[in-house]
């Protein structure tokens, strides 16, 4: 289990670092070094599903199970009805990896339940805040990281831009990618913060949300600045009313105005430094945006009379997606709106693959016991599906990786929830193999 374990881990490390590996491997054979991954990661999830869904523990898995190959069958499917529509067998191959290729995410969690390590998932994300955050300054005020953008990606047209063409995103693939890996991250900070015994420990988390959310200043992304900043507030807002002690309250009530403080501090210094966080602040609120344009136009696209025969099952999968397109082929905009591009593409099909993931997670939230994980997770998925309306990247890798976390977290909550936890007789760990202690 520990194998299996540590080797969704490291494709963690490896999809958050994907520009570096795409250089790596550029002009070699494991170039598709992704797809590799993905067929690893689908041979566990076969191998290891079973014994890992056994129990009180995963009474819901039963069900979740039946949506995620439901997901599989479907992607193939409508991957298989473009081909027929003229697009090439690369291209689908891409565009199904797209939508389902990180479904074995959803036994990461379980395998911290499975070893009783549950906090260590949450460690995991939380010490790639600091990688994230840091390399986001860096990234900014060296340039050292912009070789991997021009080489890794081919954007050779980018190299000696100007700062509003190299906007930061350390090693990850695009600046607006960053959001759901941001979010979940932050879900992980606040989690660690509120669960850490001793306020050493706290300011060490809290120190991590500061640094991140100062770093995501760079991307020159409004939505994942915005989502990641709020969802910093409305978790901390959060900690001090799910707070039991009357002395942690007062005590909290202090220490918020210092974090604010010292986040206003670190504003007005990367605004002073950096031209890309001033035009980033100037930018908020702008309702003449080119996006809204294309909102509307997906809009009128897609829900209109005349589009009614493609409501069920979409124009073809990956028309939107310009990745691994031959030159004769079409591409599509994607509206700048994941549910905007997901109907065009698949219709009602593609929103239930894309989509069913966080709408279970919030049914199973919804059901569960009030807590401040719970809290966190509701949360997150709520900024997951505005993040949705607003752009287009709820299709990275990086996005399938949380959200098929979150999911599973939902799922055997009690585990990962500490007040929980003391709560817990012997019998509920209970399932097959061998417990180990992390």
């Amino acid at each position: 289990m520990r194998f299996s374990r540590s080797f969704l881990s490291i494709v963690v490390l490896l999809f958050t670092n994907a520009l570096l590996f795409n250089l790596l491997f550029v002009n070699t054979p494991f170039r598709v070094w992704k797809q590799i991954l993905m067929l690893i990661g689908y041979l566990i999830f076969f191998m290891r599903f079973s014994s890992l869904t056994q129990g009180y523990k995963v009474r819901y898995f039963k069900t979740i199970a039946w949506c995620a190959y439901s997901a599989i069958v479907m992607a193939f499917v409508l991957g298989a009805a473009a081909l027929f529509k003229g697009m090439s067998v690369v291209r689908e191959l891409f565009a199904v990896a797209m939508y389902i290729g990180l479904i074995p995410f959803l036994l990461f969690p379980l395998m911290y339940v499975y070893d009783v390590c549950e906090r260590k998932l949450f460690r995991l994300f939380g010490f790639l805040a600091w990688i994230l955050g840091f390399g986001l300054l860096v990234d900014h005020f060296t340039g050292i990281f912009n070789v991997f953008q021009v080489g890794a990606s081919g954007f050779e047209w980018m190299a000696g831009k100007s700062e509003t063409y190299m906007r930061a995103s350390f090693l990850f693939e695009s600046p607006t990618s960053i959001v759901y890996m941001g979010m979940f991250c932050m879900v992980s900070l606040l989690f660690l913060a509120n669960s850490s015994p001793k306020w050493s420990g706290k300011l060490v988390w809290y120190a991590g949300m500061l640094t991140m959310v100062a770093g995501l200043m760079f991307t020159g992304s409004r939505q994942v600045w915005f989502l990641v900043g709020a969802m910093m507030v409305i978790g901390i807002l959060g900690q001090m009313f799910y707070q039991r002690n009357a002395v942690n309250v007062v005590k909290f009530m202090f220490a918020l105005p210092v974090l604010i403080l010292v986040f206003a501090v670190i504003l007005q210094v990367v605004m002073a430094k950096s031209t890309r966080a001033d035009a980033l602040i100037s930018r908020l609120g702008v309702l003449d945006d080119p996006r809204v344009e294309l909102w509307q136009e997906g809009i009128r696209d897609n829900f209109s009379v005349s589009n009614m025969p493609y409501w069920l099952f979409g124009h073809g999968l990956g028309s939107s997606m310009g990745q691994h397109a031959l030159s004769t082929e079409e591409i599509h905009t994607h509206y700048e709106s994941t549910f905007l591009f997901t109907f065009h593409e698949g219709g009602l099909a593609a929103w239930f693959i894309v989509y069913w993931p966080s709408i279970a997670s919030m049914v199973i939230l919804m059901r569960s016991r009030r807590c401040f994980l719970r809290y966190l997770l509701r949360m997150y998925v709520v900024m997951y599906w505005f993040a949705s309306l607003i752009a287009p990247g709820t299709h990275h890798f990086t996005a399938q990786i949380c959200i098929f976390c979150v999911l599973s977290v939902s799922a055997t909550i009690d585990y990962f929830d500490t007040d929980a936890i003391l709560e817990l007789d012997d019998s509920y760990y209970e399932g097959e193999g061998e417990i180990v202690e992390c």
